[in-house]
């Protein structure tokens, strides 16, 4: 509404409504009473606090008729979605008992210490993840085996400290005290980059790589408190009970104490290994350049499984004559599992494409075997590819 309009109508007598439509809905209809003068304007009446809310958010929003556009698809299968479950947890499983065995035969009974440290990480971890909300995804089970790994690499920095500081023979106490301030600054450099690494592919990263940065960023301060707070807050109350704390086993004792490689005396050949296989990548990078995947060029891709075992180069002759040029085709786990990457119709949106597509896929499929499943399918447009890259 202009001045002008608002003067003419507060001047009369019948006071004008305006009325205020957003998508062909009337939200409000007040009459003018003054000139607008300022450029601002106000509704005055009586309303229950929760009408000037919403009247005041449908004015600072509003409902612009945009139409929405799918420029990434995603569909698991639930057997694959039960079995990347299965499988991810099985690996991260056997990754802590690795660990837990490792650390107790390599450092004995402050192994076992670091090995209640790393436990104790891994509840903080789970809660707070828990208590954000956080879907757990694969990428965000190798970002908590990784923090985990982290946890333990402090430990072990402290650990060999204090085995330095007890072979220059000082006593317990004072060497667990010297191993901790000595390897502190370690620990904080290594955790610290690695911490903002984390915060780069959180802020321009999408999708899985957000879900891999926050549970790393997240496993990163946990492990540093285990490791520095609950691993210190043990031994000293060992200390305190006067409890013997050893830190190796007879095996472990002087492994490695008398290990020298003189890498300076030999600089030369590393120097020459180095910059060929500098310029050997440097050469394959410029002749034969990345095999992007679908996330950074666009197009579908499918994780098929077959009753019998398939030949790559079958599966891709046969897939050829239907999609126009042969799609890219890698065996995926077993010999009967294949992963198709295709950039057919890859900027068509409509239903009847994605049933063509689906159409040519079959008819090819059929022609290795009748008997056959489409576990996985992703589907990402260039305009989100190009957002990823």
């Amino acid at each position: 509404i202009t001045r002008d309009a608002a003067g003419d109508a507060g001047n009369k007598a019948d006071n004008k409504a305006v009325a205020i439509v957003l998508d062909n809905s009337v939200y409000s209809a007040p009459t003018v009473q003054n000139e607008i003068t300022g450029g601002i304007s106000s509704i005055t009446g009586n309303f229950k606090p929760e009408d000037t809310k919403d009247l005041a958010n449908v004015l600072k929003a509003g409902r612009l008729p945009a139409p929405a556009k799918i420029v990434s698809e995603y569909v698991v299968g639930p057997s694959l979605g039960l079995e990347a479950i299965n499988n991810g947890l099985v690996s991260s499983i056997a990754g802590v008992i690795v660990i837990l065995i490792f650390m107790a035969l390599y450092y004995a009974k402050a192994g076992w210490v670091a090995n209640v440290a790393l436990l104790v990480n891994l509840f903080f971890l789970m809660g707070v993840l828990a208590s954000l909300g956080a879907v757990l995804t694969l990428p965000g089970i190798a970002g908590i085996v990784l923090s985990l790994g982290m946890s333990v690499d402090a430990n072990v920095l402290i650990y060999e400290r204090v085995r330095e500081e007890l072979s220059e023979g000082k006593g317990l106490r004072l060497a667990i005290s010297e191993g901790f301030r000595k390897a502190l600054s370690s620990i904080l450099d290594s955790n610290i980059t690695t911490f903002l690494t984390g915060v780069i592919l959180y802020i321009f990263g999408s999708g899985p790589i957000v879900g891999f940065a926050t549970t790393l960023m997240i496993g990163i301060l946990t492990s540093l408190f285990a490791a520095i707070f609950i691993t210190r807050l043990i031994l000293e109350g060992m200390l305190a009970k006067q409890q013997d704390i050893s830190f190796s086993i007879k095996a472990t004792q002087n492994l490695f104490k008398d290990s020298k490689f003189d890498f300076i005396a030999g600089r030369k050949k590393f120097y020459v290994f180095s910059s060929i296989i500098i310029i050997a990548g440097l050469i394959s990078i410029f002749t034969k350049g990345f095999s992007l995947g679908v996330d950074f060029q666009g197009g579908r891709s499918y994780f098929v499984e077959f009753d019998k075992s398939a030949n790559t180069n079958a599966v891709r002759a046969a897939l050829e004559p239907e999609f126009g040029t042969a799609p890219e085709v890698k065996t995926f786990g077993s010999s009967n599992e294949v992963k198709i990457t295709t950039t057919y119709l890859v900027n068509e949106t409509s239903e009847e494409s994605e049933a063509l597509v689906a159409q040519k896929l079959n008819a090819g499929l059929k022609k290795i075997s009748p008997n056959y499943e489409i576990k996985d399918a992703q589907k990402v447009g260039p305009t989100i590819a190009h957002d990823i890259k």
